[in-house]
């Protein structure tokens, strides 16, 4: 009897055991689960204080751009209202699906973000179209008295408010053409562009698209040099013809008649030694 009951005891024992191996297993897994529960909501928590960052962000930057862009920027304005819907959907999404997509779509918030910045310190570009009432006379560079008086009212001011906003000191005036054939005969600006931008009393004659849009580039800078407004800054002519088309890209040379393209356009820039 007491042989049977010792054998028990073992037998007990020895269950004991199993027991409390299979409960400290059991309870390293319960650990493990709830410790990638608590990672997993730490890393939840983690994303929402990078998208109230960005809220952040956004907000400075939509004060900046209220700030700096006195008469607006219509690209930048753009941007921002993109980047409040962007963030507003990721703030939905947030919870709803895998953590590796929350944190691809905070890359790509990143990244508008940088375009934003890239824009706000960037100085628009202004542009004198024909079809705003910018022209000049066919195949012509004078500068039509209107132009002019639009010039100093206007758009010189707009210029010197730039230039103290930017930190700029390059002015990049340059001519742009439609893809008409300029048929004016032969070209004097070899001879006679440069004693035109010293102010002599020369007249351009040009004979192509080339030399059309450079007269005219020549024409707008000889007045913004003569402002004192703009003075101390390098202001030079250029000329892309019919070469590019609003967008920037190449033109296709079938583009014709087009008020559009026949334009200047100001461009402001930082020399390179102000850039350092």
């Amino acid at each position: 009897m007491r042989r049977h009951n010792g054998k028990h005891s073992k037998i007990t024992a020895y269950m004991g055991v199993e027991v409390f191996v299979v409960l400290l297993v059991l309870f390293i897994i319960a650990s493990c689960m709830l410790g990638a529960k608590v990672v997993e909501l730490m890393k939840d928590q983690e994303n929402m204080v990078r998208l109230d960052v960005h809220v952040e962000v956004i907000r400075e930057l939509e004060a900046t751009a209220a700030r700096v862009l006195k008469d607006g920027d219509s690209d930048i304005k753009k941007e921002i209202i993109t980047l409040k819907e962007y963030l507003a959907r990721l703030r939905a999404l947030s919870g709803k699906v895998e953590k590796s997509k929350i944190m691809q779509k905070l890359k790509d918030l990143r990244i508008r973000l940088n375009r934003v910045k890239e824009l706000i310190d960037q100085p628009p570009i202004i542009t004198l179209a024909e079809a705003r009432g910018f022209y000049f006379r066919s195949g012509r560079s004078e500068v039509p008295a209107g132009f002019e008086q639009s010039l100093r009212q206007s758009v010189i001011p707009k210029i010197a408010h730039h230039v103290r906003t930017y930190k700029v000191d390059v002015i990049e005036v340059i001519g742009h053409t439609d893809e008409v054939p300029n048929r004016g005969g032969s070209s004097n600006l070899d001879n006679q562009l440069l004693p035109f931008l010293r102010g002599e009393a020369v007249e351009l004659q040009a004979g192509s698209n080339t030399s059309l849009g450079m007269a005219r580039a020549a024409a707008i800078v000889r007045i913004l040099n003569s402002d004192s407004r703009l003075q101390g800054l390098k202001i030079v002519p250029l000329s892309a013809g019919q070469a590019i088309n609003l967008d920037g890209t190449l033109a296709s040379g079938h583009g014709g008649n087009s008020q559009q393209r026949r334009r200047i356009e100001i461009r402001l820039k930082r020399s390179l030694s102000l850039s350092e």
